[in-house]
């Protein structure tokens, strides 16, 4: 994200840990002085004071993503995704891989059933999908939409 507030955050302020569209709500609504709901959880978080450096460290504990057949965690450098269409696993080590070229998921299964378990537990917090998708495509994961998709491709359904 980027952000340009000369009265409340210095010129140049950076941190460096993941953060999601989440956080825009929660950090909007500290900008403008309001309070946060208390009758339900928010996910996201102010990101305020930690670009203005007065809080340091992980904005999230994990970040989850979902989308009708496709799920992904990122849980510190740990990012999993899951697809059950076509059913397949992918992890990727973020600080030794961040443009996630070595899929690990054969090789370190441990970790792929530590963060499947994490990933459900989320889910179960999650409100079910209120609607069915419309249509869905699949959708190549190692390359843009204006590629055409190869037959050795990797590809998931993405629902919309």
């Amino acid at each position: 994200f980027l952000a340009k507030w000369p009265a409340r955050i210095a010129a140049g302020s950076r941190f460096g840990e993941p953060v999601a569209h989440v956080d825009l709500f929660a950090t909007a609504a500290a900008a403008a002085g309001a309070k946060l709901p208390g009758d339900r959880v928010i996910d996201g978080v102010d990101l305020l004071a930690r670009a203005r450096g007065e809080i340091a460290g992980p904005v999230h504990d994990a970040l989850f993503w979902r989308s009708g057949h496709y799920r992904a965690l990122r849980a510190g450098d740990w990012k999993l995704q899951v697809s059950v269409r076509p059913q397949k696993s992918w992890l990727f080590d973020l600080a030794a891989d961040p443009t996630e070229r070595v899929d690990l998921a054969g090789a370190r299964p441990e970790k792929v059933a530590e963060l499947k378990e994490r990933l459900a537990k989320l889910e179960s917090e999650m409100a079910k999908p209120l609607w069915p998708a419309l249509v869905e495509g699949s959708v190549a994961i190692d390359h843009t939409l204006a590629e055409p998709l190869e037959p050795a491709d990797e590809y998931v359904y993405w629902a919309n």
